[in-house]
């Protein structure tokens, strides 16, 4: 077995198919993937954000093939006495991926522990080692918070993950008979008629993907937490994931159409059965008829009706997710200091945060209730 040390993307068409065509046998042997773990995913973030960051890909291999990936990146973040320099997982330091793991089939340990040894071997110099959106199901928690090289470890937890299994037939005909979807999806067919519409035309996708991004905008104008798509690098984002997901198995791009209008979109993905939600947005101008009720309404009857299994409504605990989930999962924060001087304040941090949200008094949460967020 051997480690392959990547500081740059393979910029040759034949590096990068030969790169692309082993990550991706090696994710037919890994259970969960989502789209966060795919080839692509991670290209198109690391073109898009990588600026400023240094690419640390860790690729384990031996005689047969590619055995496990980690994709990390070091960061430099400010600190109280100087710059410190955080290796983390590509993806994550704007929240863009909302499921993160060193890339390992369950089971492997001899490939997990070489990339392990590499972590604690630091042959690059990072201050803290920052994991997040760890599932919590992920071996990577036990192995790294219980190993003795790494003693400064600090594991939090970072958020819930509500989802709804699709698999009970009369369960699914009870969601769709849910009075507060059933009737804003009839008040606008008897209006004039609503479908929704899964874009799978570049050209389309390009098109309506400035239809997103301009009613999110307006969406989220005024509001304290205004529109990401203000950021013309998240626009960038948009358009490199939609270029390289293939739009009919893993990109879901849908649109709401009334009078041929579009009052609601979702930019989402699928893998293995699961419809993952990502972003979602709704015509701000009608927001009484809740399209976006409408918008959730056609996306459950379309999952169903393709009998997937599972529709993933991943991080976030806000609450009209829970109106809709039957289950939920949770995903974690693993933070690793090479001193005790660097873990006391994020310890402290932590502390004062978890003391904020258990206060009646304390901020409630910016995610907020509504099935545009």
């Amino acid at each position: 077995m051997r480690l392959r040390h990547l500081t740059a993307w393979p910029q040759a068409e034949s590096e990068r198919t030969a790169l692309r065509v082993a990550w991706q046998r090696l994710l037919q042997r890994c259970t969960p993937v989502s789209i966060f773990q795919t080839f692509e995913w991670h290209e198109a973030w690391w073109t898009t954000f990588g600026h400023g960051c240094e690419l640390h890909l860790l690729l384990v291999e031996d005689d047969v093939g590619l055995r496990a990936i980690a994709p990390f990146v070091i960061e430099t973040r400010p600190g109280l006495w100087r710059a410190q320099r955080c290796l983390t997982l590509l993806g994550t330091r704007n929240h863009a991926s909302d499921y993160a793991d060193v890339i390992v089939p369950r089971g492997d340990t001899q490939a997990a522990q070489a990339v392990l040894d590499w972590v604690i071997a630091n042959p690059v110099d990072w201050h803290s080692l920052q994991l997040e959106n760890i599932p919590g199901d992920s071996p990577t928690l036990a192995r790294y918070a219980e190993h003795a090289a790494l003693p400064q470890t600090l594991l939090q937890f970072a958020a819930a993950a509500p989802a709804r299994r699709l698999g009970d037939a009369a369960e699914n005909r009870a969601l769709l008979q849910k009075k507060s979807l059933r009737r804003h999806v009839n008040g606008f067919r008897r209006d004039g008629g609503v479908a929704l519409r899964r874009l799978r035309e570049p050209a389309e996708i390009d098109a309506h993907l400035e239809g997103l991004f301009e009613q999110h905008c307006r969406r989220w104008a005024n509001t304290p937490t205004p529109s990401l798509f203000n950021d013309p690098q998240q626009r960038e984002f948009y358009r490199a994931v939609a270029a390289r997901l293939d739009p009919e198995s893993e990109l879901n791009f849908s649109v709401v159409l009334w009078r041929d209008a579009p009052i609601a979109y979702h930019f989402g993905f699928e893998r293995d059965g699961v419809f993952t939600w990502y972003k979602p947005s709704f015509e701000p101008s009608l927001a009484k008829r809740s399209p976006g009720e409408v918008l959730l309404a056609l996306l459950f009857e379309d999952a169903i009706e393709r009998g997937l299994r599972e529709f993933d409504f991943t991080v976030g605990d806000e609450s009209f997710k829970y109106r809709f989930a039957n289950i939920e999962r949770q995903v974690y924060r693993l933070r690793v200091y090479r001193h005790l001087s660097a873990r006391l304040p994020a310890l402290a941090r932590h502390t004062l945060k978890r003391w904020i949200r258990r206060s009646p008094h304390g901020a409630p949460s910016a995610a907020g209730t509504h099935p545009d967020h």
